[in-house]
């Protein structure tokens, strides 16, 4: 993808990967770099799956991880927390709302509540409104450990 694309009004750092999906309602994926932030709707984000429809609208992103520390309402995430959007740009869906998703080892900080650790993950309004706190198996995060392959 040419480095003066632009999505929603912020321009694509050069060098990212674009893959055309061209089925019933033609979107494409935009591969972020793993090792360089970037800014998507005011989050920091490395190694994000972006996902766009044919007017360059931001439909959502997956397989995320923020690029520093984040607080966002009362809540407090470390760097490297998984975070992806909720259902973005489908009609009758959530259009505003995150997960985030702790890794091993972390824990998101919630004022007033216990620590949200591994296995668990906050969804949370991009304003800032927690709205659950689910297992992952709830919120569609996969954790490798969680099943085994069979050959």
């Amino acid at each position: 993808m040419a480095f003066d694309q632009t999505i929603e009004g912020w321009m694509l750092p050069a060098g990212v990967m674009l893959r055309t999906n061209r089925q019933l309602v033609p979107t494409s994926t935009i591969f972020l770099d793993a090792d360089r932030a970037t800014s998507v709707r005011g989050r920091p984000l490395k190694d994000a799956r972006l996902t766009v429809d044919s007017n360059h609208k931001l439909i959502g992103f997956s397989d995320a991880v923020l690029a520093t520390d984040l607080r966002l309402g009362g809540v407090s995430y470390p760097v490297g927390k998984r975070v992806k959007s909720k259902d973005w740009g489908f009609r009758d869906k959530d259009t505003d709302s995150l997960i985030f998703s702790p890794v091993r080892g972390q824990a998101a900080k919630v004022d007033h509540h216990p620590d949200v650790p591994f296995g668990r993950s906050v969804l949370q309004t991009m304003t800032g409104n927690v709205q659950a706190i689910v297992s992952n198996q709830e919120a569609g995060i996969l954790d490798l450990d969680d099943f085994t392959l069979i050959q």
